[in-house]
């Protein structure tokens, strides 16, 4: 289905059509077979070789408010199709989803490409009655996941026999423009796909976030900016990823973190990135999170560092345990609750400039030794108040090595629980100016 152009053929929804109650019941604009069925028995057919190009969607939110849970296109079990230079604005819902599940074919060398999506921001249906901010999702790349079933939010360890094997694969997401709802693009149980060259902005959570087996993604050349969350996020069993070269301008509160890995996600690389202005960590490797790469990255405040400030912001973090989510991590035995580690990463190579904390390390305070064998070596930090930091317990952050670092205006340049039991030597110190 082609249009001349996304300015020549605008299709909108009419005026007063029936309310939607809840989110099994919103309309999409295109569909593939069976997209509005959402139940068991799930589909299997493949939605082959559709393509949906050079036009608009515009889902009359301004004069139709009983259209808020709305949807633009969603594809069921997709191969080979394309979505591209579309405009959808006035949903809610979603914008573009693609999904796989367990009993169809997989999601497999699809492509969306330069759209835009522009959804609302409202959390309420008309009456009060509440959205989940879960599915106000500009573009979603997913395949069969449930949480009661594979575990990945409940379980620190893999499961490998739990998780389906329909992960979307050989995808292409490049160029779009994404802004508003809760997150701007999402996979899960997606991997060795490409997110390339995409805008994402004014979200309420994530700019991205890819959640459950995404492994070996490609998350490049990308601008975030003014994200309520977190810019670029890992969450849960996301491995050998790649993130470089994206440019992240601002988070407000919450999070608050330009780019994060954490439970499980082990052996990522993190490169080239620029992050300005995060009310949180620039760069968080979380609690279960090992074996990563930072390298290169340049992480600045453009306010920098004073005395009196009220949130302390941080350049790197690694950090074997997030306080605030003891209830939500356990073992398969309740009873001996699994040990987050943040072990064997590298920091290498990075400036960070302004924060209140250059590269700080955190333990797990269950378990002395959890920060154990990271290198931070040959950073440039300056302006700070402390250039390397350790928070918890003295004694957890063992077998690390802190070389060859440049400091420079500094009030502190490392700090002296450090010396013990780590390896600091041949750092280049300078107090403040």
């Amino acid at each position: 289905m082609r249009g001349e152009s996304r300015e020549s053929v605008i299709i909108r929804l009419k005026d007063n059509l029936p309310s939607r109650v809840d989110e099994t019941t919103q309309t999409v604009f295109f569909t593939g077979k069976h997209a509005c069925r959402w139940s068991t028995p799930w589909p299997t057919a493949a939605t082959e070789g559709l393509a949906v190009q050079d036009l608009s969607l515009d889902g009359n939110r301004q004069n139709d408010p009983k259209v808020a849970m709305l949807g633009g296109i969603r594809f069921l079990n997709p191969v080979n199709c394309t979505i591209s230079n579309v405009d959808i604005s006035n949903v809610q819902g979603f914008g573009i989803h693609l999904h796989t599940f367990q009993e169809g074919p997989r999601g497999t060398n699809n492509r969306i490409l330069n759209n835009r999506v522009h959804l609302v921001r409202e959390w309420y249906l008309p009456g009060g009655r509440a959205v989940n901010p879960k599915s106000m999702i500009g573009i979603q790349l997913s395949s069969f996941l449930h949480e009661s079933v594979n575990g990945a939010a409940l379980h620190l360890g893999r499961l490998p026999d739990k998780y389906f094997p329909s992960r979307a694969t050989g995808n292409l997401i490049e160029g779009n423009f994404v802004e508003g709802g809760s997150h701007a693009i999402s996979m899960s149980n997606a991997s060795d796909n490409i997110l390339r060259r995409n805008t994402t902005t004014n979200s309420s959570h994530r700019g991205f976030i890819l959640c459950g087996t995404c492994d070996g993604n490609l998350i490049e050349d990308n601008r975030c900016s003014d994200h309520g969350s977190t810019a670029i996020h890992l969450a849960y069993d996301c491995s050998r990823n790649a993130i470089r070269r994206n440019r992240v301008e601002g988070t407000r509160g919450g999070e608050g973190d330009g780019i994060k890995t954490y439970v499980n996600c082990n052996g990522n690389i993190i490169e080239e990135n620029v992050v300005t202005d995060v009310a949180g960590a620039g760069i968080r490797v979380g609690h279960g999170a090992n074996d990563n790469i930072i390298r290169n990255n340049v992480i600045a405040c453009a306010k920098p560092w004073k005395a009196d400030a009220i949130v302390p912001t941080c350049g790197i973090k690694v950090c074997a345990f997030l306080q605030a989510q003891k209830t939500l991590h356990f073992s398969a035995d309740p009873a001996r609750p699994a040990v987050l580690t943040a072990n064997g990463n590298i920091v290498t190579g990075n400036k960070i400039t302004g924060t209140t904390f250059g590269v700080v390390l955190t333990d797990d305070h269950r378990a002395p030794g959890s920060v154990r064998g990271n290198v931070i070596m040959a950073n440039i930090i300056q302006k700070t108040f402390r250039g390397v930091h350790s928070m918890g317990v003295v004694g957890s952050q063992v077998d690390n090595v802190i070389a060859y670092n440049r400091f420079s205006e500094n009030d502190w340049d490392v700090v002296t629980d450090f010396e013990k039991d780590n390896r600091v030597y041949a750092n280049t110190r300078g107090g403040r100016e």
